[in-house]
C-alpha cells in the first residue's frame, strides 16, 4: 500500500477566533477561561486493547485538549505526529476520560484523521463524548495500533490555501491540491486543521472528491470547506493533502 508523500501551506492569524463544523447552524460551544490545574496522568494504568499484534510505531502524540458542546457532551482533539524515517498507517488511539484523582471514567477508540502519515508529517484527531460523568476533568490518549509502511514511489501533492474568511467561530477555508510529482493520485485526502496559540488543536475538517477522481501529473482540484472552532483564538490554518497510486 503506497504512501504520498505531502507538503501542506498554513495560514496564521493575528485576530482572536473561533473554530469550524459544517452545519447550517452556527454553535456556540462552551468555553471559559483556562484555569490553572495539575497534568492528567493515570493514578491506575488502564487496560489496553492493541488493534494489531505487530510493534506499535514511536510516534509523538499530542494529548487532547477537551471541550463542552451545547448537549452536554466533550469533544476531545489532538495532533498525532509521525517523526519516523517511514510512512505510518492504521494509526488508531484509545482516548480516556479521567478525574482528579487520575482515575478512567470512560474511553472511547478512534481512527486518526490521516489513514496514513508520510515522514515528518501530523494528523489530527477527535472524539466525541456524547454524554460524560460528571466528575470528569479531562482526557488522556494512548496509541493502542499501527504500524510502518515499506517505502514505495507515491504521489505528491503540494496543497495551498486560496483564501480565508472568518464569520464568528466558523472559518471558511478555499484552496487547491496539486499533484507535483510522476505519477497520478488516486483516493485524494484533504484535511483543514485548526490551531490556538499554543498548537492546540480546536478544530478540523476533512474532505475527499468523488472517488472517481485522479490527479494526473501536473493536475489540480479546488476544494471550499467550513470548519467551526471548538474555542475562541484561532492563531493558525493548515492544509494537508495525501493520495495513493492506482
Amino acid at each position: 500500500m503506497g504512501l504520498l508523500a505531502v507538503t501542506g501551506c498554513s495560514a496564521g492569524n493575528g485576530n482572536s477566533s473561533t473554530m469550524p463544523t459544517a452545519t447550517l447552524t452556527l454553535f456556540t460551544f462552551k468555553h471559559t477561561t483556562p484555569t490553572p490545574r495539575p497534568t492528567l496522568f493515570f493514578l491506575r494504568t488502564p487496560t489496553l486493547y492493541a488493534t494489531s499484534m505487530m510493534p506499535l510505531p514511536l510516534l509523538t502524540l499530542h494529548q487532547p485538549s477537551c471541550y463542552h458542546t451545547p448537549m452536554g457532551g466533550m469533544w476531545c482533539l489532538g495532533l498525532v505526529q509521525n517523526t519516523l524515517l517511514t510512512p505510518v498507517e492504521s494509526i488508531t488511539l484509545r482516548v480516556y476520560l479521567l478525574n482528579t484523582e487520575g482515575i478512567p471514567l470512560t474511553d472511547q477508540t478512534l481512527q486518526i484523521a490521516h489513514s496514513q502519515i508520510s515522514p515528518k508529517g501530523a494528523s489530527p484527531y477527535g472524539i466525541l463524548f456524547e454524554s460524560i460523568p460528571t466528575e470528569s476533568l479531562g482526557g488522556v490518549a494512548v496509541l493502542t495500533g499501527g504500524r510502518e509502511v515499506a517505502w514505495q514511489v507515491s504521489p505528491t501533492l503540494r496543497a495551498d490555501i486560496v483564501s480565508r474568511e472568518q464569520r464568528e467561530t466558523l472559518h471558511r477555508v478555499r484552496g487547491r491540491v496539486t499533484n507535483v510529482g510522476r505519477i497520478d493520485a488516486h483516493y485524494v485526502e484533504v484535511i483543514v486543521t485548526l490551531f490556538d496559540a499554543d498548537r492546540r488543536v480546536t478544530g478540523y475538517r476533512q474532505w475527499r472528491p468523488a472517488p472517481e477522481t485522479v490527479l494526473s501529473i501536473g493536475a489540480t482540484v479546488d476544494f471550499d470547506l467550513e470548519v467551526i472552532a471548538l474555542r475562541t483564538g484561532t492563531m493558525e490554518i493548515t492544509v494537508s493533502a495525501e493520495a495513493r497510486p492506482g
